[in-house]
């Protein structure tokens, strides 16, 4: 999985786990973690940076749990901590994501962007300060 702070920044690599409850057919409550690590840091600079990124938010199955193939949509709000190069302990992130899930008994394959507008950060990865993007391949399961 990768992403970048922002457009203009450097590559970063990124990490995801997420958990989802299902309440109702068409909705998803998911806490999320994400961790990334730009290329300065493969790179093994002094001026690495680590994202830590603690979110929650609904998503909605376009087309309800139950259809094999359906898009989704998300949003959320965040925590997101910066360490290392550039520092900032308490911005706040807002997710916004679309993509598509398909569902064959208790396996999840599926594939999002997700754009994370950032609030109140101190970074300047570039003239977006924390503001990124991610796309990642998820696999999972149901129980």
């Amino acid at each position: 999985m990768s992403g970048r702070f922002s457009p203009h920044a450097p590559n970063a690599v990124s990490w995801n786990l997420r958990y989802g409850w299902h309440p109702v057919n068409l909705l998803t409550w998911e806490l999320a973690y994400t961790g990334a690590t730009d290329e300065m840091t493969v790179a093994r600079t002094e001026d690495a940076t680590l994202a830590t990124l603690l979110e929650t938010g609904l998503k909605a199955d376009i087309f309800g749990r139950r259809a094999p193939i359906t898009p989704i949509v998300a949003a959320g709000v965040g925590y997101g901590a910066f360490t290392a190069g550039q520092r900032d302990l308490a911005t706040l992130t807002v997710p916004l994501a679309a993509g598509l899930e398909g569902r064959a008994k208790h396996l999840l394959l599926g594939t999002r962007v997700t754009w994370r507008p950032t609030f109140f950060d101190k970074v300047a990865f570039s003239e977006l300060g924390a503001d990124s993007w991610m796309w990642t391949a998820d696999i999972g399961t149901r129980f």
